[in-house]
């Protein structure tokens, strides 16, 4: 399981993801210290499935992040040839923890450092977008 780890870490989230490094995070202190000599075509949902609520007792929301990642990996690795095709993936069909939909506002702590990525973008058409958003109060809804 930890080579299979390894190269989503290679052949995907690096090539195809920035939040990539949260990735190798999950994986490193969720994934391989529990799976981790595991082989990957032995992995069962009930495996998932401990993994998912262990993490979920104390936090609810990156289990669910590390069951998305288990899923994609194994997704990739029926692709990749790494487990037998006909193998389910077993991080489906686990039901993930309960989200609340979050809203966030700007702070005045953080408006300068909002302000100076706004100057440093390089799209002028972003750019000015985001400064008439700002400037005339309109609120676009972003889920965090």
């Amino acid at each position: 399981m930890s080579v299979l780890c390894q190269e989503y870490i290679e052949r995907h989230a690096k090539q195809k993801k920035k939040s990539w490094k949260t990735d190798v995070s999950n994986l490193e202190n969720h994934v391989i210290p529990k799976l981790g000599t595991h082989l990957a075509a032995t992995i069962t949902s009930n495996d998932i499935a401990k993994l998912h609520m262990e993490i979920g007792r104390e936090a609810p929301y990156a289990a669910n992040r590390v069951l998305e990642l288990i899923r994609k990996m194994f997704n990739l690795a029926r692709l990749w040839y790494r487990i037998p095709t006909t193998m389910q993936n077993p991080a489906s069909g686990i039901e993930r923890f309960p989200e609340q939909k979050r809203k966030r506002f700007v702070t005045t702590a953080e408006m300068p450092r909002l302000v100076q990525a706004l100057e440093d973008e390089h799209n002028e058409y972003a750019r000015h977008a985001l400064w008439l958003l700002l400037l005339v109060g309109l609120r676009v809804e972003v889920s965090i």
